[in-house]
């Protein structure tokens, strides 16, 4: 970190919540952070932690990947149920109860249910759980995944926050199960479909009924962060 001056951030959050900032990091980050430039946050908890320690200059833009799901974007989103789906996990954080029941509750509701393993050991994590017979795995690559997506009409369900973010920049209806601070804020600021993991019960109820994608971009500030770097955005 030495080495670093002047940093200006995009898009970045708290880790998780109950993070403690010890009097060392408030000193690093003020030496660290830019003074002149707006810093961009993905969410109101992450701005008003930096303002806590003094960091006046930040912005909350919500996260970059969110910022292309304009409402004219959106309203092409399906309200209804696809007849297929697309899943992923997080190994990083496991729940074989949570997890078991998800596939459960997707082999019931939709005629083909695909996994997608996003992280690196997501699919390691996938053969520890029951009931995974007849689910089709797509390759671990992005650019396999994109495929999938625009060639299927399949809606997503997952714990993976980036991986319904990219379903539904390609339109697809999602719904992403909250399990951390990252989706849970997103969704409190701005709508983003989230269903938090303590109401995984509500799981099936929410499939089978029929839901608008609203998502209500900050886009002054996108716009006033942005302009420091002569970026007009045209959301």
């Amino acid at each position: 970190l030495h080495n670093l001056k002047n940093v200006i951030l995009i898009g970045v959050g708290t880790q998780q919540y109950g993070q403690k900032i010890t009097y060392l990091t408030k000193i690093s980050y003020r030496w660290l952070f830019n003074k002149s430039y707006l810093h961009s946050v993905r969410d109101n908890y992450t701005e008003n932690k930096m303002k806590s320690i003094g960091i006046q200059n930040v912005v909350n833009t919500g996260c970059p990947t969110m910022w292309s799901l304009t409402p004219h974007h959106c309203k092409q989103i399906s309200h209804k149920k696809a007849d297929e789906v697309v899943f992923t996990l997080t190994d990083y954080k496991p729940n074989i109860e949570r997890d078991n029941f998800l596939i459960k509750i997707l082999k019931k509701n939709y005629t083909k249910v695909n996994f997608w393993p996003q992280g690196h050991r997501d699919f390691e994590y996938y053969q520890y759980l029951s009931n995974i017979d007849g689910i089709n795995v797509i390759n671990p690559h992005l650019a396999d995944y994109d495929h999938y997506l625009s060639s299927h009409n399949v809606d997503f369900i997952g714990t993976r926050l980036h991986g319904g973010i990219r379903a539904l920049q390609h339109k697809k209806r999602s719904l992403i199960i909250g399990i951390d601070n990252r989706a849970i804020e997103l969704n409190k600021d701005f709508n983003l479909p989230v269903l938090d993991q303590k109401d995984i019960n509500k799981l099936e109820d929410v499939i089978n009924s029929s839901f608008s994608t609203e998502i209500f971009l900050p886009i002054q500030n996108i716009k006033k962060f942005l302009s420091q770097f002569n970026i007009q955005y045209n959301g």
